[in-house]
């Protein structure tokens, strides 16, 4: 019989009633008294667990001769109990070597699941990345698809949420989106006068027009038109391009409803009107009588309208969803927002990008044409305030989110991130809107200004600009001339044109 321990014949065999296998009893003694287990099995084990086998063919039992220590016998026997050792280290050996081979097989399980798990994070994370690469190619190239799956129903009939826009709509968005993207490429916007970050600006007088220092609540200047309108209702529409301002007309909104924005409208037949923005209508303002009606009027009250930059398309803001029209005619309704609450808006120079302000200080980013939202920006550790005011940049590839009334950040559509935050913590208004001049170098707010260096890639700690009056509100540049940048400017002592130069 061969023992289970050492492999080799025994003379001695007993047989383990726990795993009903055979060993020597000798080795089997000796591995009881270290261990107290059956060596297969593992099971709690003593002597009396095991039973002898009787091998002999006769009952006479013959006993050996005991010898000496230096005789041939005892050194046998000598090599016996070695090899008798020996087998019982081979076998422990073995057995961790079994139990090795099972931890190395369940880290090497382990590791299997972990490197699934990072190629997965790792693919999501390419995917936001190629996203966010894909809004800032759409922004930067006008490269958007043209195909947009067909609506179900045409502009008159739609519904309370539709899922895209009509086809026929979504096509001149971006066809309109690609014209844009030619003509803003093919405009090279230069300073009028070298620019660094220690430069320093300031402002020279050029024409005033006083409005008999009534305090005005919001203004909005396209082109050489400017249209304000005052606390008291009253409200005007400038013309600033020519040596003097002169007065285009007139016109009056009730004092009692709530304005919340102007807006300058393209028509249909490219000429432009005065958008004014109330609780829940939207009044056209025709420039050449100043008389008034009602353009729109809203099933929900509004926060805001943005308006797109060359055609006549309106998108009207709600609380929780967003409308669009192509002049008076509804053509999407937007599904409810869940969660927060809608507060603002602006649209992207190219007419696609569209950005809205939520009451919980996130901005959401989305595409009109695919209806669809492109990322969330959250606001900086640094800033805890709400957006009061939101404008894409002339470039194309920024966001400049206002929060508050002295932080303002500037957001890199291509980067996903900020480049940097700019606390003007003297301006105290959250009134006073900011403006970019058209090479997107300088930063207006208030009497404060910021320049942006392109080499460095950074911008200057905000400063004052010199010359400057303390009443001064709101200040936006209005075209290039020979000595720096022509400016319109508007405080509660009136109107004037200004030339900002370093």
């Amino acid at each position: 019989m061969i023992c289970s321990i050492s492999g080799e014949p025994t003379s001695d065999p007993v047989l383990s009633l726990k795993s009903r296998r055979v060993f020597d009893r000798r080795l089997i003694a000796e591995y009881l008294a270290e261990n107290g287990k059956d060596p297969i099995s593992e099971e709690p084990m003593t002597e009396s667990d095991l039973v002898a086998i009787d091998t002999s063919v006769t009952s006479n039992v013959v006993t050996t001769r005991k010898s000496n220590q230096d005789s041939i016998p005892s050194m046998l026997a000598m090599f016996q109990n070695e090899w008798d050792s020996l087998s019982l280290e081979i076998f422990e050996l073995r057995k961790q070597l079994i139990e090795l081979k099972k931890e190395l097989s369940l880290s090497l399980y382990r590791q299997d699941a972990a490197v699934k798990v990072a190629s997965r994070a790792m693919k999501e994370r390419d995917e936001a990345r190629q996203a966010l690469q894909d809004l800032a190619t759409k922004i930067g190239s006008g490269n958007i698809p043209d195909e947009v799956e067909e609506e179900e129903e045409s502009a008159e009939g739609v519904t309370e949420e539709e899922s895209l826009l009509p086809e026929k709509y979504a096509k001149l968005l971006t066809d309109e989106q690609h014209s844009l993207f030619t003509r803003h490429k093919a405009e090279k916007h230069k300073l009028p006068f070298v620019l660094t970050a220690d430069s320093k600006l300031n402002v020279v007088r050029s024409i005033k027009r006083d409005t008999s220092h009534r305090e005005y609540k919001m203004f909005r200047r396209s082109g050489s038109q400017v249209a304000i309108v005052y606390l008291n209702g009253d409200g005007e529409i400038v013309d600033v391009g020519s040596k003097e301002i002169k007065l285009v007309t007139n016109f009056k909104v009730d004092r009692r409803s709530q304005i919340l924005g102007l807006n300058w409208f393209h028509t249909a037949d490219g000429e432009e009107s005065l958008l004014v923005t109330i609780k829940g209508k939207v009044i056209n303002i025709t420039g050449g009588n100043g008389k008034g009606f009602d353009y729109i009027k809203s099933g929900y009250p509004l926060k805001a309208v943005v308006v797109h930059p060359s055609l006549p398309v309106s998108i009207l803001l709600s609380a929780n969803r967003y409308s669009i029209y192509y002049e008076r005619t509804v053509i999407y309704k937007s599904p409810t927002v869940q969660g927060t609450e809608i507060t603002g808006g602006a649209i992207h120079n190219d007419g696609v990008v569209m950005a809205l302000s939520l009451a919980d200080s996130s901005v959401d980013i989305y595409d009109i044409v695919q209806q669809k939202k492109l990322l969330t920006i959250e606001p900086p550790p640094s800033s805890n305030e709400k957006v009061s005011q939101l404008l894409f940049a002339p470039n194309g590839f920024w966001l400049l989110i206002k929060y508050g009334t002295s932080a303002i950040g500037v957001y890199d559509l291509r980067k996903g991130s900020f480049q940097s935050v700019l606390e003007f913590s003297n301006v105290t208004s959250i009134h006073s809107r900011f403006s970019l001049d058209p090479a997107s170098r300088i930063l207006l707010l208030g009497n404060w200004y910021a320049v942006y260096e392109k080499k460095a890639k950074h911008w200057s700690e905000p400063l004052e600009l010199l010359d400057a009056e303390e009443s001064k509100v709101d200040i936006e540049i209005t075209e290039v001339v020979e000595t720096g940048y022509l400016s319109t400017v508007i405080d509660n002592s009136g109107i004037s044109v200004d030339i900002i130069s370093a």
